[in-house]
């Protein structure tokens, strides 16, 4: 766990693309840093740079140290563990950036587990309530992940 915190140290990775889970730039909570974690995740491959791919149900999430990366199709389940994951390291408050189909998975799958998370994006809190709210009258039968053919009733 040294060895990949002076890795990580040596190569500050500012890549933003693609559909990752953050700290919240709104977490006064803690410190600068984030919390040194580890998920307990079968290790695929590290990286010279201190990136680790886990392997967890058929998917890759990548971690370099302050990013969970997924893909936009990750299953419920897969988005479930990075959340986990994201909260014992950076705490309650993140941030879930990618597309809009990665972002509402991701607002499905914390309602659906019950995490006790908050995400800076106003839209996406707004629908963490409203999901919340359909789950407490209708059970989580409604929160199952959509796909990318669903989600194009979205952009209306």
């Amino acid at each position: 766990n040294n060895a990949l915190q002076l890795l990580r140290q040596r190569h500050v990775n500012n890549d933003q693309r693609g559909n990752y889970i953050v700290k919240s730039k709104y977490n006064i909570e803690e410190k600068a840093n984030p919390t040194q974690y580890d998920p307990s995740l079968p290790k695929a491959r590290v990286t010279k740079q201190g990136t680790v791919f886990y392997l967890h149900d058929k998917a890759v999430i990548k971690d370099d140290g302050n990013r969970f990366h997924l893909a936009s199709n990750a299953n419920q389940e897969v988005l479930t563990t990075a959340l986990i994951h994201a909260k014992q390291r950076h705490g309650y408050q993140l941030s879930a950036q990618g597309n809009e189909l990665f972002q509402e998975n991701v607002v499905r799958a914390s309602v659906k587990a019950g995490l006790n998370i908050s995400f800076d994006q106003d839209h996406m809190d707004r629908r963490r309530v409203q999901l919340s709210a359909e789950m407490y009258l209708f059970g989580d039968g409604a929160l199952r992940n959509i796909t990318q053919q669903q989600s194009r009733g979205m952009r209306q």
